[in-house]
């Protein structure tokens, strides 16, 4: 029976999606033309430790770590961020809910999720 690891890894290989498995991400930060810029700890099979991305996922069991990712990012991202529009404050309220929508989930449900 396969696993959600080689599960996702197939669906993202048959889509051309470059995925990176079992990579320590250090640091995500979004890119203001779109995407994201991913450090990640370097190890034998990426000589670059910065890597830029279309689209930033997290498969993870535990809502928590999801939550706290997120969260730091919309830290970084309103601390640095010169621009207060009315888009940037919309995204970061949205942003917000899903950490505390996350949050409840795991507090509410404490054991690991899996499909």
């Amino acid at each position: 029976m396969p696993t959600n690891a080689d599960l996702c890894s197939t669906v993202c290989s048959t889509a051309g999606i470059d995925v990176l498995l079992d990579t320590l991400v250090i640091k995500a930060e979004m890119i203001s033309t779109g995407g994201w810029k991913l450090e990640v700890e370097s190890n034998e099979l990426m000589s670059s430790s910065d890597l830029t991305f279309d689209a930033l996922v997290m498969a993870t069991h535990d809502p928590s770590f999801a939550a706290s990712t997120i969260r730091s990012i919309v830290e970084s991202e309103s601390m640095i961020s010169s621009e207060s529009s009315e888009k940037s404050t919309i995204v970061q309220k949205r942003l917000r809910r899903l950490v505390n929508d996350l949050q409840a989930m795991r507090h509410n449900e404490p054991l690991p999720l899996f499909t």
